[in-house]
């Protein structure tokens, strides 16, 4: 993991140690939220004293807040601005106050960049957009992202890669690293979510030559579903395809034609997500083709599934996390272990 010195340094400023330093930087990059567990668990093992000392010096100096839950868990978030500014990440989200749902995926998010923290990490939206511009030619409005309407005649503004989900070039693999996705489940006990998101990058993912893709769960009996799954989406089966697209038209075509009557919220679900994961000329133009009636559902077949495709050198892998949050406050042994 990258530790600029200067940012190090910069937090070392505001009276910490380096390694209470190096804990904060990762926390104000990838979760704003911490348990006392957590910075145990990070680098050399320390007595029970320190940590107590390190999250007593956050709080009382008004660096971070502390939060209590059941059975006196507690759960610390690193809010200080100027010590986010400090780093140039005065405008990072993870400072600030969040659902209690968000709480929980962070902290599943930093025991994974804690258990994997010999990578290299991408830090931001920027750095990320950047790289895939760069590296693979992939235009930004080919990124999964998001349209925030603006207010008051501001304009909208289109954020990538919202998810926060860690990024990272793998290189402990042979040859060039592996640029690496991941999904971080804290402990929602089945694939919805996963599925869900995997549908709104399928389509960007289907533009990379190379990468790897990590589910993260603390639920183990999971982790074959997804790989059936992932599999599908990436490679579907003759047909899947095809199928996705003609009722993504057909929804299409009823919403431009303001037919809102027959459409579900299923339906309207189906059809953001589609939109990004249909997006480029070939399905545009074959649109407007059977919409006109010259397309029918056997012609798309044969226009989707026989289109050449790209060779792709893909790994799917999975991690089990040490810890799982979804009981978190509810669960009077589970918060026990957090404390």
């Amino acid at each position: 993991m990258k530790f600029p010195n200067e940012h190090i340094e910069a937090l070392q400023s505001f009276g910490y140690t380096q390694r209470e330093a190096r804990f904060l930087y990762i926390v104000a990059i990838h979760s704003g939220y911490f348990t006392q567990r957590q910075y145990c668990e990070f680098g050399p093992k320390k007595t029970g004293c320190i940590v107590h000392g390190f999250v007593n010096k956050l709080v009382s100096r008004g660096h971070a807040t502390e939060h209590k839950y059941q059975n006196n868990a507690r759960v610390f978030h690193f809010t200080h601005k100027a010590m986010y500014c400090a780093i140039g990440k005065e405008n990072i989200r993870n400072r600030r106050k969040h659902t209690f749902e968000f709480m929980k995926s962070r902290l599943a998010i930093l025991d994974f960049v804690l258990a994997h923290s010999q990578q290299d990490y991408f830090e931001g939206e920027a750095e990320k957009v950047q790289y895939f511009e760069e590296r693979f030619h992939i235009r930004p409005q080919d990124m999964p992202g998001r349209t925030y309407r603006g207010a008051n005649k501001v304009p909208d503004t289109i954020r990538y890669f919202v998810d926060k989900f860690p990024l990272f070039l793998d290189s402990t693999v042979a040859g060039e690293p592996f640029v690496t996705f991941t999904f971080i489940d804290p402990g929602f006990g089945n694939l919805e979510a996963f599925k869900t998101h995997l549908d709104t990058y399928s389509s960007f993912l289907s533009r990379i030559p190379r990468f790897a893709f990590v589910l993260a769960s603390p639920h183990a009996r999971l982790f074959k579903g997804a790989a059936k799954h992932f599999m599908e989406t990436t490679a579907p089966q003759p047909g899947q395809l095809s199928q996705q697209v003609a009722r993504y038209f057909e929804l299409r075509a009823n919403w431009e034609a303001k037919r809102y009557g027959l459409l579900k919220d299923p339906d309207i679900e189906f059809m953001n997500h589609a939109k990004q994961c249909f997006a480029g000329e070939i399905f545009e133009s074959a649109f407007k083709e059977w919409k006109a009636g010259r397309l029918t559902q056997e012609e798309l077949v044969a226009v989707l599934e026989n289109r050449p495709r790209r060779m792709q050198q893909i790994e799917f892998k999975t991690f089990l996390l040490p810890r799982d949050y979804s009981s978190f406050g509810q669960n009077s042994q589970f918060a026990r272990k957090l404390a």
